[in-house]
């Protein structure tokens, strides 16, 4: 069980010793006594028994007879859509009675007080206006603000819509798009805990996502949500113990089946708790593995080159296989298969990318589709090596040649290095590498002759990821 403490009104004023000063909840509960020498919390369960109280003498009563000092609020940064763990440090806080917010669209929940620390529950709808707000926190002695900023980023959950069979496991997707580049802890609510059980909070990572699990326990519905991102989840019956496929039709609102969608569409039966659930009919429901991830190896692939994908479902596809589709953002920059299939009993499958020269850096979405699932992954392409030039062309033996490496853009943070080699180092000679500084496009480089007896051609090759390019040089006597 949960638990909370939340301290929102303020009932006794006097600070005259022996007067005592309740906080009671939202919904009327006393969790916290102060007096001018101690305090005491109160702590609840989620249906309202007291569980257990807390009482801690005040060290310096006087100390604490002064207004608040604000020094800093983690995170500094919170986005819409979203119930965000948010905590308020400072000095001489202990009598705190309310924390407010300029904004209308953000509402606060105080969690827990200490004399240094507030820590609360910020919940900021999908209708604010980015910007920052003024954040409130009144003592018995005084009041004092400091801001935090709100983004025009959004937190989601993905799948928004889950069926699943007793028994059986799932994870759902928080992400933060576009991602702010900061950890954040957003809280969790689940409707119904006698249906499925899920944790009270996730803490999303600086790339912007994370994964948490939840656990199907009997059939009903619930919901796991935080503010406006929610996920809708149907516990239906067990899953028929043989496989064989079949074509159904599917509501097109929850009727209570389990199921949100609302055309014909073939599935397969499954072994039991082999994956999420969809009903059939009253008595038989469908094993469907989701989409659990697409990811690319490496991320970063120079023009022309390729990266590896690999899509994984979060069970053994069904008999026949699971068709994944696949789609990129920016086509002209990299391609993909329509499709890739992952094979019966398998659980993930690969697939190529295939990239084309680009005259920048260019981030392409990569994207597999299963059912009514998604997952998508980042690439980027980079410029790529479009020639390698002498001048001259023909020199004598003991001279020198500038060469020049060029790339069909500009060259990526941290510059680009080619590799330069002679088809014979006996008369020609080349640097073993090359730097196109980042931003630049070229670079250039000394080709050293030696003396020959005749005339001799010698090719210098620059290689640069997968490509390569040549130019010829002749060396006369």
């Amino acid at each position: 069980m949960g638990l909370s403490l939340l301290f929102c009104f303020l009932v006794a004023t006097s600070t005259f010793a022996g007067d005592i000063n309740y906080f009671y909840d939202e919904v009327g509960r006393l969790t916290r006594a102060v007096t001018s020498t101690q305090w005491t919390n109160y702590q609840y369960d989620e249906v309202g028994n007291l569980i257990s109280t807390e009482t801690s003498q005040i060290d310096d009563p006087q100390q604490n007879q002064v207004p608040p000092a604000l020094q800093s609020i983690t995170p500094d940064t919170i986005i819409k859509s979203s119930a965000i763990y948010v905590t308020i440090a400072g000095q001489h806080l202990l009598t705190t009675k309310a924390v407010t917010s300029s904004n209308p669209s953000l509402s606060i929940r105080t969690l827990n007080v200490t004399d240094t620390e507030i820590r609360t529950l910020m919940t900021v709808s999908s209708s604010v206006t980015p910007g920052t707000a003024i954040i409130s926190v009144s003592t018995l002695y005084g009041s004092a603000t400091i801001q935090v900023a709100l983004s025009q980023s959004t937190l989601s959950f993905s799948p928004d819509m889950l069926a699943m069979a007793p028994g059986v496991s799932s994870n759902i997707t928080a992400t933060i798009s576009p991602s702010i580049g900061k950890e954040l802890t957003v809280q969790i609510k689940n409707s119904n805990a006698a249906v499925i059980s899920a944790p009270q909070s996730v803490t999303i990572t600086l790339a912007g996502t994370a994964s948490f699990g939840v656990n199907a326990l009997r059939k009903g519905t619930a919901t796991v949500s935080s503010d406006s991102s929610i996920t809708q989840i149907s516990v239906v019956g067990d899953v028929v113990p043989y496989s064989r496929a079949v074509s159904v039709y599917l509501p097109a609102s929850n009727s209570g089946n389990g199921v949100f969608l609302s055309q014909a569409v073939s599935i397969y039966l499954s072994p039991p708790n082999s994956g999420n659930a969809v009903l059939v009919s009253p008595s038989v429901s469908v094993a469907i593995q989701p989409l659990s991830s697409l990811t690319l190896n490496p991320v970063t692939v120079i023009g022309t080159g390729t990266s590896q994908g690999t899509v994984t479902l979060s069970g053994p596809a069904p008999s026949g296989g699971a068709t994944i589709t696949l789609s990129s953002s920016n086509t002209g920059a990299a391609t993909v298969p329509a499709s890739v299939t992952v094979a019966s009993g398998a659980s993930s499958a690969t697939f190529t990318v295939n990239t084309s020269q680009v005259s920048s850096t260019t981030a392409v979405t990569i994207t597999g589709t299963y059912g009514t699932g998604t997952q998508s992954a980042s690439l980027t392409v980079t410029p790529s090596l479009i020639s390698v030039s002498l001048n001259p062309t023909s020199v004598k033996g003991g001279g020198t040649s500038q060469g020049t490496v060029t790339l069909s853009g500009s060259a990526p943070s941290g510059g680009a290095t080619v590799t330069l080699t002679s088809s014979n180092t006996g008369v020609a000679t080349v640097p073993a590498s090359v730097t196109v500084a980042a931003g630049a496009s070229s670079a250039k480089f000394t080709v050293t002759t030696k003396r020959v007896s005749s005339s001799t051609s010698v090719t210098i090759t620059g290689t640069y990821g997968t490509g390569t390019k040549n130019a010829s040089l002749t060396v006369t006597k």
